[in-house]
């Protein structure tokens, strides 16, 4: 069984607390992994192995209903900022 759980393209640690995994995931700290945790009333010292599907399910609705950008979006508006900056500055 592998050590890992994958939670909207990313492998986080399975004995790792969730909200420290959480936080492994592009575009989510500490403060909203600990939001998301407060939200689906998980307590503080909770590892991932620790969950069932369904509540994995949930944290991936929520991630995924949130309006912050993760992942791939992220990278992308992180980049196409960083092009319109330089080009507005030419």
């Amino acid at each position: 069984m592998s050590g890992f759980t994958t939670v909207v393209e990313t492998n986080l640690v399975k004995t790792k607390q969730i909200y420290i995994a959480l936080s492994k995931i592009f575009g989510i700290g500490l403060n909203q992994s600990k939001f998301i945790c407060k939200k689906l009333g998980f307590q503080h010292n909770y590892k991932i192995q620790q969950l069932s599907n369904k509540q994995l399910e949930k944290i991936i609705y929520i991630i995924e209903n949130d309006p912050i950008k993760i992942n791939a979006d992220l990278t992308y508006t992180t980049k196409y900022n960083i092009q319109f900056i330089n080009f507005k500055n030419l």
